[in-house]
């Protein structure tokens, strides 16, 4: 391993290993919030305003974790989710939903992915952070 030198200092090349979280919402607002909230947390944020634009990223980068809207435009987020799941296998992050739908929604995300995590909006910080930490656990 290299060592470089700054202003007389020995510095060891290191990578930082944050985990990266895929944020699926067709609200920009939404979408700018969350990445704020994520990288103030310490966490790589990429976002898809859809499904399609999501299923190209996973394609080549699968997340630590995906949060998703349960409505999208073209489809609810699990009939999203579950084509990320077909083109992810077993590599399949977990998945936390935010909806501002009511209990049938939730009932349809959890029965889709059991170990997945529902959260209505508006979600506040401390829930969004605490569900975070239950998931990702150490990452």
């Amino acid at each position: 391993m290299g060592v470089n030198s700054l202003d007389g200092l020995r510095v060891l090349p290191y990578t930082l290993d944050v985990p990266t979280i895929l944020t699926l919402d067709d609200d920009p607002e939404v979408i700018r919030l969350l990445t704020l909230l994520l990288e103030h947390l310490g966490h790589k944020v990429i976002s898809a305003p859809d499904g399609i634009v999501a299923c190209t990223i996973v394609q080549k980068q699968a997340p630590d974790l995906i949060i998703a809207d349960y409505q999208l435009p073209a489809g609810d987020g699990v009939t999203v989710l579950e084509r990320i799941q077909r083109l992810l296998g077993d590599r399949m992050p977990p998945v936390l939903f935010l909806t501002g739908s009511g209990p049938a929604a939730a009932e349809k995300a959890t029965r889709a992915f059991p170990h997945s995590t529902v959260l209505h909006k508006p979600a506040k910080m401390d829930e969004i952070d605490a569900c975070l930490k239950r998931i990702l656990g150490n990452k």
